[in-house]
């Protein structure tokens, strides 16, 4: 088993989350893949200390095309070069020695088919941040089914899921040439509506034990930025809107509309009173993603 394994990485202003997460891909069992390394217009020293990495496929982007952006480019490149398996990885996470043999073995049980791993917590043992996704369609929330829990061998064979995480996905090139992630979200969201889209081609979505990283959790965007607000209550709508049931939308643009009105409204209120620039932003953020899809806004902010 010699199959060529391409493996991306997209780098935005995490250029040490980036060398620590190679120097584990380093220490793989399964030693048949090259790594490209695709940096999003960084503005830091990243371009600087990622040219110092060797054996590393370096692409500049002259702009942040953000997450599905910078991964297509790399999935050009390893079509290019003939990849036979492809393996989206976001760059901060460490991967464990015997993940990539465990998702080539088990890519090549299936004709098409995308396929996920275990996720940890970094810096834990076995907490669990993704082993497997469900969505609840009423309010448009697609959530990791164990999160924060400890793994008590929850997922002990290969199983389907409703959408994987884009913090690892793995697929045969011919997947990745057919389907390509959707670069009008941007950020967030664009690993679910890539999965629903294959669901709907009927390619399996299948999560696989052995394949564990440890992910670090959104190391280049605050989990209270304006950005990660904005990007979640724009993209969360559009999916819906591709997405879901009539019988589901009665109810999720009621209730989703209602719940961004009220909590603008709650950090903003809050930032006054704590006179906390930082809680007005994230108020403004829920409005501007909420008026931003009225408008039909896509891409980057």
């Amino acid at each position: 088993m010699n199959e060529m394994v391409y493996i991306i990485l997209v780098n935005y202003n995490s250029w040490q989350d980036t060398v620590e997460c190679i120097e584990s891909l380093k220490q793989m069992t399964y030693r048949s893949f090259k790594i490209i390394v695709v940096d999003n217009a960084s503005s830091d020293n990243s371009a600087f200390e990622l040219k110092k990495l060797k054996d590393v496929i370096l692409i500049n982007s002259m702009e942040n095309l953000g997450f599905a952006g910078g991964n297509n480019i790399g999935i050009d490149i390893a079509i290019k070069n003939g990849a036979t398996y492809i393996w989206l990885l976001n760059n901060d996470t460490v991967a464990h020695p015997e993940s990539l043999k465990e998702l080539v073995e088990s890519a090549s049980q299936y004709k098409l088919a995308l396929l996920g791993g275990k996720v940890y917590k970094y810096g834990t043992e076995s907490d669990i941040w993704y082993d497997g996704g469900d969505i609840n369609w009423w309010k448009g929330k697609a959530y990791h089914t164990h999160i924060h829990l400890k793994d008590n061998n929850f997922v002990k064979k290969p199983c389907n899921t409703e959408w994987i995480s884009g913090c690892s996905m793995f697929a045969s090139t011919k997947l990745f040439e057919q389907y390509r992630m959707d670069e009008h979200f941007f950020l967030y969201f664009e690993d679910v509506d890539y999965c629903y889209k294959l669901h709907q081609a009927g390619i399996p979505l299948i999560v696989i034990p052995g394949g564990v990283v440890w992910h670090k959790t959104s190391s280049s965007v605050s989990k209270t930025s304006y950005i990660q607000f904005y990007y979640s209550i724009r993209n969360n709508l559009y999916f819906m809107q591709r997405y879901g049931a009539l019988r589901y939308k009665v109810y999720y643009y009621p209730y989703f509309i209602a719940r961004t009105v009220l909590f603008s409204i709650k950090y903003f209120l809050r930032g006054i009173l704590y006179k906390d620039d930082t809680k007005k932003m994230l108020g403004k953020a829920y409005m501007k993603g909420l008026s931003d899809f009225l408008r039909r806004k896509e891409g980057k902010l």
